[in-house]
């Protein structure tokens, strides 16, 4: 991205030296400052996205800590659609459980208020973005956690209840995939 190197055929664009921040920012590579000074070179609505959803996917719970509350628990406003959905993708870009495992309880907990915060189209984007399905075979009872919410919150909007029970699916078919190696 810096320009040392070329690699024959392929310019760095904007949306891929985005793509390479966002990698680089889930590997632990990167951390805000180098966000921040490639948001310095696209601050375009596009950039600003971009940025967001590379700051949530920044390794380690501190980082999903704060890219769930910014969602969840906003300090004001819920974010723009386009900026919460960038956020919610880049949280679930992790699949190491210590990042996201402390997250687990309240992002179910809370699942439901930051649902019904939301217009329904944006909430429903943003519940299924940031549904703990990578963490299945990686913290045990998941899918018991998973269905106490279902029985907890029956009386959830239908499309939020049906977000949870296709997670729940795709849970339990994860689980069989890893007990069938």
């Amino acid at each position: 991205m810096d320009g040392t190197t070329a690699i024959s055929g392929r310019e760095i664009d904007s949306e891929l030296a985005w793509d390479l921040v966002t990698a680089l920012a889930q590997a632990g590579r990167i951390d805000d400052a180098g966000i921040d000074d490639r948001l310095a070179q696209d601050n375009s609505t596009a950039g600003q996205r971009r940025a967001a959803g590379a700051r949530a996917a920044i390794a380690g719970a501190d980082a999903k800590r704060r890219a769930w509350d910014s969602i969840a628990h906003p300090d004001g406003a819920v974010p723009p659609n386009a900026i919460a959905f960038a956020t919610a993708l880049g949280l679930g870009r992790s699949h190491r459980p210590e990042d996201l495992e402390p997250l687990l309880d309240d992002i179910l907990a809370s699942l439901r208020p930051m649902y019904e915060s939301m217009s329904s189209f944006m909430a429903l984007r943003t519940a299924n973005y940031v549904f703990p399905t990578a963490l299945a075979g990686r913290v045990d009872g998941l899918d018991a956690r998973v269905e106490a919410w279902l029985e907890a919150n029956a009386d959830a909007p239908s499309t939020l209840i049906k977000v949870v029970t296709e997670g729940l699916d795709e849970i339990r078919r994860s689980l069989r995939a890893q007990q069938a190696r």
